[in-house]
């Protein structure tokens, strides 16, 4: 490495070696990493951080219901004599 190549040299290794384990890795791990949801931060201050927060909160409190609602069809189901 030649002075000043520093850039360059941390640019490669992150696209050549980083990135690659990083993006096997989540796939593997993370097999619904596709259907997640992408958070875009306005800005990085605390105003956007603040924004971010309560957008994870309402998605989870969302999802929170919609399993409770599932949560209660199955008890509903399973309750009913057949």
């Amino acid at each position: 490495m030649q002075a000043g190549q520093t850039a360059e040299v941390v640019a490669e290794l992150l696209e050549k070696h980083y990135d690659p384990g990083y993006q096997a890795s989540t796939s593997r791990n993370f097999r619904q990493y596709p259907q997640a949801l992408a958070l875009s931060l306005a800005g990085p201050g605390e105003e956007a951080m603040a924004e971010a927060a309560g957008l994870l909160q309402r998605q989870a409190s969302g999802i929170h219901v919609r399993l409770q609602d599932l949560s209660d069809a199955s008890s509903d189901q399973s309750s009913v004599p057949r």
